[in-house]
């Protein structure tokens, strides 16, 4: 009997997509309970475990949305200018990282 996850017949990428998927909808449900307008959610793992987002297109004031989520989540801002008026607040500590940001998708 196989007893580790070597031995699945999952793919890699099929598996990141469905964690990635997991999480992202997991961060809604959250800010949903909070009051929150839904965000788009990327996961990193290169070089740690990373989760960004960024206001849907067409959603709202990107700014007053993730002001919403920084509070909610109580990150902060960054003090550096990260680029043409945009603004990001992140959370750093143990394992994982989370950032908000006005920046729109590349």
């Amino acid at each position: 009997m196989r007893d580790t996850l070597n031995h699945l017949s999952i793919q890699g990428a099929a598996l990141d997509n469905t964690v990635g998927i997991a999480i992202a909808e997991g961060m809604n449900r959250i800010g949903a309970d909070m009051g929150l307008e839904p965000l788009a959610w990327e996961i990193h793992t290169t070089g740690g475990a990373a989760i960004e987002g960024v206001p849907i297109e067409g959603t709202g004031d990107a700014m007053m949305i993730c002001l919403a989520w920084a509070h909610a989540l109580d990150l902060e801002e960054y003090l550096f200018n990260t680029g043409e008026g945009t603004r990001t607040w992140y959370a750093a500590g143990g394992e994982w990282h989370i950032e908000i940001t006005t920046a729109p998708r590349k």
